[in-house]
């Protein structure tokens, strides 16, 4: 009696895949954020560094 084993192709890992949706997602994120900043510097909202954005948020002028 002798016995066959059939080989089956290798599926592709999800490791890969989800490294590169996890790669496209990071990527289309500093994009948007690239995008965000320019219109904001084009506007002219931007303060300069001296006046500190984190102290001169509406939220601690009370």
């Amino acid at each position: 009696m002798s016995t066959t084993t059939t080989i089956e192709p290798k599926k592709e890992s999800l490791g890969i895949s989800a490294a590169l949706i996890l790669s496209l997602v990071g990527l289309t994120l500093l994009l948007v954020i690239a995008i965000l900043i320019k219109r904001e510097i084009r506007r002219g909202n931007v303060k300069s560094k001296r006046d500190g954005h984190f102290w001169s948020c509406k939220f601690f002028r009370r």
